[in-house]
């Protein structure tokens, strides 16, 4: 029975400590095969060079709020929220304490958001914002922050993609846009970059539209766009 057991571990041994045929014939052109794709899709895959800053968002013509001039009690409101109003038409009138009235109308053509709950018969104190006035457009201007070291390499026209700290990347993506203006001077150490966004200003994932009046984020300035295999190749 030693004997036997013997032979048989014997066998298993040489089993598990020969290279099957196939490996030994195909094994090396599959690593060379594996080593070849490899390289032509570092030639083909894009990599590009990127300046990460930080960046602004703010609404190129912001909201304007409309304030009674003195205390007053509410006599009428002409318009609801969300409605959109021309210039110079009466957004509300109120009462002053001599009786007489004032009317507060549009400056503008834009939308209405009254700021607070409001009915006939409400006091309104002196100087007191009761409804932002908002552009029908939302046209958002962004600027970037970016250090002097990085500077040289950006030129207007060069490709920005923008996450907002307020919008996860992960569920609404990211936005694009373009350098538009590069400051000769610096401001506090950094150099303001100006970035062009489209009018209809909306995420990747779902086509969410902004609705704040500012908003702050990351910013990745494409400056150039290189095969993976050379940017190997420079870094080595």
């Amino acid at each position: 029975m030693p004997a036997q057991l013997e032979i048989r571990s014997e066998e298993i041994q040489e089993i598990m400590g020969s290279v099957p045929k196939w490996l030994t014939r195909w094994g090396s052109t599959i690593v060379f095969a594996t080593l070849m794709l490899l390289l032509i899709g570092a030639f083909f895959f894009p990599y590009p060079d990127v300046v990460n800053a930080r960046v602004r968002l703010e609404l190129k013509r912001p909201p304007e709020l409309l304030k009674t001039g003195q205390s007053g009690t509410l006599t009428h409101l002409a318009v609801r929220a969300g409605e959109l109003v021309r210039a110079g038409q009466p957004l509300f009138t109120y009462q002053l304490p001599d009786g007489s009235t004032r009317s507060v109308n549009a400056p503008r053509k834009g939308r209405v958001q009254w700021l607070r709950p409001l009915a006939v018969g409400d006091v309104a104190p002196a100087q007191e914002a009761l409804i932002a006035l908002h552009d029908t457009t939302r046209q958002y201007v962004a600027t970037a922050e970016v250090n002097g070291d990085d500077m040289g390499s950006i030129r207007p026209g060069m490709p920005v993609t923008l996450q907002l700290s307020a919008y996860p990347a992960q569920k609404y993506g990211s936005l694009q846009g373009e350098v538009y203006a590069v400051s000769p001077l610096p401001v506090e150490g950094n150099y303001q970059v100006s970035i062009k966004l489209p009018t209809d200003l909306r995420f990747q994932h779902g086509g969410t539209a902004l609705r704040e009046a500012v908003l702050s984020g990351t910013a990745q300035i494409i400056t150039q766009q290189r095969r993976l295999l050379t940017q190997l190749f420079s870094k080595s």
